[in-house]
């Protein structure tokens, strides 16, 4: 039967070209591709790069080759180290690929957001599941944030700090400036600030895609020394010394002790007792620092004088006289036998009488015998006064040059007239200072000059000892503003030629240190 035959040799060719394949296909050393089958899957290299490793996977040299999905999307995978084989492919059978154990892909940053199953898919259709096997790469930018379980507290001051807010794509990178010298990369770290102050705490954040951000906050770390306070004269005289004290506030179990330095040793130092040893004219400060933290002190200002340094302004209103004018003497001797400068500045104008208060003197001495006091003038005393300033002070009369009774300046003085006490006949000296030198303690007062009025009574003050006083008992010598300011109530020519000298220059001298040590 001729359609027999055709069918039996049909089948038979079927066979010889099925043998004649596997023949040829034993002959080239060819199998077929391994089943797809996957061990891992990692980041790799830049933010949302993955490797996966394991076997059967397969690319055309040309054409289809591996495909991936992951956090929805389908990218095409690369072979890593590939290599060009022949492999037994059906249906097409003996085929040149490539293969490779392991692949490269990359997935868009915020295609999608958490993690994400993985499927690994061959050119031959074979295909794998790896379930949330990567963290879908993001695109948001990178945030830092700091958190602090304190921010303000006494040193030693503990903090602990944490990153652990920040946010980024991946995984990320922490850099730590803790305003005190240290840093750190971990995410969180805790500082104990030993130095009081303001600490600028700084943390960068780097993102896997490169992304940075910074977040600064501030630390005040606060001294358990809350204060230090420097008591000590004023105005010391060359050569001589004087105690300082500090106060030091502080918290409990705090140590209270301070360290002493001068801010100029060439004017004064000072001993770790807080005595001050005045060297050399000038100012300079005394300091007091905490053992507990150096960075609180307590200053003060220290004048270093000397008699040498210090000037008088000498102001009069008439000519001077050589027999009777003592203060004159006195004046003359100081400033030969001691360097003190004195300017002289007989009948000035109001203006000359400005300028002068202006340059400064250490001392004013005031003599107004003749006439009444310019009105501008005593409004000048007032201030100086008020400033500050010393002064000597002697007038027949209150009223100035305007009809004016000059109240302000009594009471600037701390002076009260004692109605009626005028033209006394002695002074009794009772200030220790005053009556060095003296022949006796009491000097008969004489009118030279045939004054009308040559000396007034004051009451005695309330609360200070006069000086000096009068036959009658009032008041003579009146010092006021702490000993800055004294008023005599006799014409500076009414004492006794020499008692009366050296009684001035004992005087001067009383004013210009006085406060002194």
């Amino acid at each position: 039967m001729p359609g027999r035959a055709l069918m039996r040799a049909g089948v038979w060719r079927l066979r010889l070209a099925a043998l004649a394949a596997a023949l040829l296909a034993g002959c080239a050393g060819t199998a077929p591709v391994p089943a797809l089958a996957v061990s891992s899957v990692a980041p790799a290299g830049a933010y949302g790069s993955f490797v996966v490793d394991g076997t059967g996977f397969f690319q055309y040299p040309s054409g289809r080759g591996m495909r991936v999905e992951a956090c929805g999307v389908t990218v095409d995978a690369e072979l890593v180290d590939a290599e060009t084989t022949e492999a037994t492919l059906p249906p097409a059978g003996l085929v040149t690929i490539e293969v490779a154990g392991r692949l490269a892909f990359g997935v868009p940053a915020g295609s999608a957001s958490g993690a994400s199953d993985v499927r690994i898919v061959r050119p031959d259709g074979q295909e794998t599941v790896l379930e949330g096997a990567i963290v879908c790469p993001s695109d948001a930018p990178a945030v830092a944030v700091i958190d602090a379980d304190a921010l303000e507290g006494y040193v030693p001051f503990t903090v602990s700090f944490s990153a652990e807010r920040s946010s980024g794509a991946g995984a990320l990178g922490y850099e730590w400036d803790l305003g005190d010298g240290m840093t750190s990369t971990e995410p969180e770290v805790t500082r104990t600030f030993t130095a009081s102050g303001e600490h600028v705490v700084t943390l960068t954040v780097t993102a896997e895609d490169g992304g940075q951000d910074t977040a600064r906050v501030t630390v005040r770390a606060k001294s358990p020394v809350l204060g230090v306070t420097v008591e000590v004269k004023d105005r010391v005289l060359r050569g001589r010394s004087a105690q300082a004290t500090a106060t030091v506030t502080v918290l409990d179990g705090v140590p209270d002790t301070v360290t002493w330095t001068s801010s100029d040793e060439d004017v004064l130092v000072v001993d770790q007792d807080g005595l001050v040893t005045a060297i050399g004219v000038g100012e300079a400060e005394v300091i007091a620092t905490s053992t507990a933290d150096p960075e609180v002190s307590g200053r003060a200002a220290v004048e270093v004088v000397a008699l040498d340094s210090m000037s008088v302004l000498f102001v009069f209103d008439r000519a001077l006289e050589a027999s009777h004018d003592l203060l004159f003497y006195a004046l003359e001797e100081l400033e030969a036998q001691e360097g003190v400068e004195v300017r002289e500045l007989p009948m000035p104008a109001v203006q000359e009488v400005l300028d002068a208060l202006e340059a400064g003197p250490d001392l004013v001495v005031f003599d107004r015998r003749r006439h009444r006091i310019p009105e501008g003038v005593a409004d000048a005393l007032v201030e100086w006064i008020e400033g500050g300033g010393r002064l000597v002070f002697t007038t027949w009369s209150y009223v100035d040059s305007a009809s004016n009774t000059r109240w302000d300046l009594m009471d600037a003085l701390q002076v009260t007239r004692q109605e009626g006490s005028r033209n006394h006949l002695s002074v009794t000296v009772s200030h220790p200072t005053l009556l060095a030198g003296l022949g006796s303690d009491e000097m008969a007062l004489e009118n030279r000059r045939e004054w009308s009025t040559y000396s007034l009574g004051y009451e005695h003050p309330d609360d200070r000892e006069a000086w000096g006083e009068f036959d009658d008992g009032s008041a003579a010598i009146v010092p006021g503003n702490e000993g800055h300011t004294v008023t005599l109530g006799f014409f500076m020519d009414t004492l006794p030629l020499e008692d009366g000298v050296t009684f001035y220059e004992n005087l001067i001298k009383l004013v210009l240190l006085h406060g002194l040590d």
